[in-house]
């Protein structure tokens, strides 16, 4: 008799709400309801004249109210729910199906708020069980209804990240399926049929249990709406470094100036002076109409490129010509020995770095070693007054001739080459890396440098050294002289650039052929 009279009144048992909650997870059943495609809209957006489709709103506000309390048949209401909803695209199956909820919710609490001279709507909101969410007889409803509330607004802001992806990811082919639209409409259509379903539980005459099954519901929705918003938040994330991407590669290749180049590397809105020189914080504008060296590294940087970046830095000509130096550290993570380590080199540094680690603009990051081929070694990238990569790396001319080099591009790099007298051995056979060489050069000996990965061939070449005459020959292991790999490496890279014509002299800017290159002719330190 009781089951009689809950299905007369509308009261959804407890065994339809474990069937309903049961819904959310059944991947098996969801599936089913996916593979039944998705439409197109049949109504225009709001741009160009909303026209609701009533038909379908009312055939579901059914769905939701009327034939939801079937409570044997739950699956089968699922089943319609969503075949009458076929027609359409997944993102319109959630908003017709959450205006049939605001059809149904809202009519109440229109008639809530009836005058009371108006005895027709008065026994309309009667015959709805108005009563019996104006009047509450406990204040354990009221609670509940302010539970059912939030549950409905959190159903609504999750269709609206739906709806904003959808939207969005138009723009953003590669993006569009880092939301499964099909699945979190199943999600929100079931999230709706619950609020519908539990409403109507709380509005029924006899329900011994409103409100006891609704926190769990609850809990339920604000996981999906949680899951489904932090893959939006996830897509906006990824949205916005690929604007800030075309962005930054839009100035990279035409900027109007190195001003605007080089905030674009930085987050100038966090920081309008984020600059740092001596003991002082600066601005990007007091780089304009200069030619800019970006000295980019991480925090390995050696205390050998440091000496000669410093001797080339303390020249007169350098700054007379109008040379400046920035430092771009590329940090990928920061902790309290790297902030130490990071402060420990600016302060020997004579010239500009950034304030923080927090301004380098992280996308600028991708594009520093996308574009600019850097990976661990130190790079040093020429900046003419106009923005324009007049050298892409000029570390290893910079490392190899020094002073020598300037201005650093890859003009000055072919002329240098083509000059009589120089050859490898001599840029490779210094004292620095092999201690005395050159007095063995002098007096004209045989030079052997060897290497090998296994000690025992490193033995075998040892040995057979031994059985000849120390006065003729001089050897070396270069096997783990990480100073001579890196300069033979830095020899073959200079070579390469006299052909890559992104280092060669940009356009407009000052041929190398007719500026004196080198700083010797006016200098305060010595060189390399």
């Amino acid at each position: 008799m009781d089951n009689f009279i809950n299905h007369l009144l509308g009261k959804p048992d407890q065994s339809m709400r474990a069937n309903l909650l049961a819904s959310f997870d059944d991947k098996k059943f969801m599936k089913e309801m996916g593979t039944q495609g998705s439409g197109s809209p049949d109504f225009k957006p709001l741009k160009e004249g909303f026209n609701p489709p009533l038909a379908a709103i009312n055939e579901v506000v059914c769905q939701l109210t009327c034939k939801a309390l079937d409570t044997k048949n739950l699956r089968q209401t699922l089943v319609s729910l969503f075949h009458q909803l076929s027609s359409f695209s997944w993102v319109n199956k959630a908003l017709i199906a959450l205006s049939s909820l605001a059809v149904f919710y809202g009519d109440f609490w229109r008639l809530a708020r009836i005058e009371p001279s108006d005895k027709l709507a008065e026994s309309m909101a009667i015959l709805k069980g108005v009563p019996a969410i104006t009047k509450p007889s406990d204040l354990q409803k009221i609670s509940v209804f302010g539970v059912l509330n939030e549950m409905i607004k959190t159903t609504l802001n999750m269709t609206q990240c739906i709806v904003d992806f959808e939207h969005e990811s138009k723009d953003f082919p590669q993006l569009s399926t880092m939301i499964d639209v099909a699945s979190s409409v199943y999600q929100i259509i079931i999230s709706i049929l619950a609020c519908s379903i539990q409403f109507t539980s709380l509005i029924s005459i006899v329900d011994d249990n409103k409100g006891k099954d609704l926190s769990a519901f609850a809990r339920k929705v604000n996981m999906v709406h949680h899951n489904i918003k932090q893959h939006y938040e996830d897509f906006s994330q990824k949205k916005e470094e690929i604007k800030e991407y075309q962005r930054l590669l839009r100035i990279i290749n035409a900027p109007t100036d190195n001003v605007e180049l080089i905030k674009a590397l930085l987050y100038i809105k966090d920081d309008p002076q984020p600059l740092f020189i001596g003991s002082k914080k600066d601005k990007v504008e007091s780089l304009r109409r200069k030619n800019v060296l970006l000295l980019i590294s991480d925090l390995q940087l050696t205390s050998h490129d440091l000496s000669i970046l410093i001797k080339i830095y303390e020249e007169c000509k350098f700054h007379e010509e109008g040379y400046e130096i920035v430092w771009v550290p590329i940090i990928e993570q920061e902790c309290e020995d790297v902030i130490k380590r990071f402060q420990s080199l600016q302060l020997q540094m004579p010239w500009c770095s950034v304030h923080s680690l927090k301004l380098i603009n992280r996308v600028a990051i991708r594009i520093i070693k996308e574009k600019w081929h850097f990976k661990q070694d130190a790079i040093v990238t020429v900046l003419d007054p106009r923005g324009r990569v007049s050298n892409q790396n000029a570390m290893s001319m910079i490392r190899i001739w020094g002073r020598d080099a300037f201005p650093f591009t890859g003009a000055v790099a072919a002329d240098i080459w083509k000059r009589p007298g120089i050859n490898w051995f001599e840029l490779l056979a210094i004292d620095f890396i092999f201690p005395g060489i050159q007095e063995a050069i002098k007096a004209e000996k045989y030079i052997f440098l060897y290497g090998a990965e296994e000690p025992k061939t490193i033995q075998v070449i040892e040995d057979s050294l031994k059985k000849i005459d120390e006065k003729a020959i001089v050897a070396f292991n270069v096997t783990k002289s990480q100073f001579f790999w890196n300069r033979l490496k830095s020899c073959m890279l200079s070579k390469r650039t006299c052909t890559n014509p992104l280092c060669r002299t940009s356009s407009g800017s000052t041929p190398a052929s007719r500026r004196t290159a080198g700083l010797r002719s006016s200098r305060r330190g010595r060189g390399s």
